[in-house]
């Protein structure tokens, strides 16, 4: 692991900055979600070779109501997106845009670009991000990594 973070240059500044860097001819390799290599491949956008970790991070994007910003008037209609995000449809159409299913994992099947064997997924311990954050951020990736690439 440490031998492939000596080889980095740039480091931007969030995955779409990351993203952007690479396409514009910065590096040789984009370390990114499966999301977005799937996307790119159902664009024939991606021609590199694509290498899939044995392990990765899960990762969880929640869709929920700010009270502060949702009118009387708007919040049916608020709540009723919400509740349509766990339908079948939606997630349908999750996977064909390069999500994974969360409520039916045999969805996944339907979009022929996801990887066969994704990795094993390694879903931390109950803390949330500042937990997930002080344990990979700043204790693997600042302290170890970091410290160990550039001294």
């Amino acid at each position: 692991m440490i031998d492939l973070w000596r080889n980095v240059i740039i480091l931007g500044s969030s995955a779409r900055a990351a993203r952007t860097q690479f396409e514009m001819g910065f590096g040789d390799v984009l370390i990114t979600y499966e999301q977005e290599a799937v996307k790119d491949l159902a664009r024939g956008k991606f021609n590199h070779e694509m290498v899939v970790p044995e392990w990765t991070i899960y990762t969880e994007h929640p869709a929920i109501a700010i009270d502060r910003n949702i009118s009387p008037e708007e919040r049916p209609l608020v709540e009723a997106f919400l509740d349509f995000l766990w339908t079948e449809e939606a997630q349908r159409i999750f996977v064909e845009y390069g999500f994974r299913s969360i409520t039916d994992p045999r969805l996944d099947a339907e979009n022929p670009l996801f990887f066969e064997n994704p990795p094993q997924l390694h879903r931390g311990r109950s803390g949330g991000w500042p937990q997930a954050y002080a344990e990979i951020v700043e204790g693997f990736w600042r302290k170890r990594i970091l410290e160990e690439v550039r001294p």
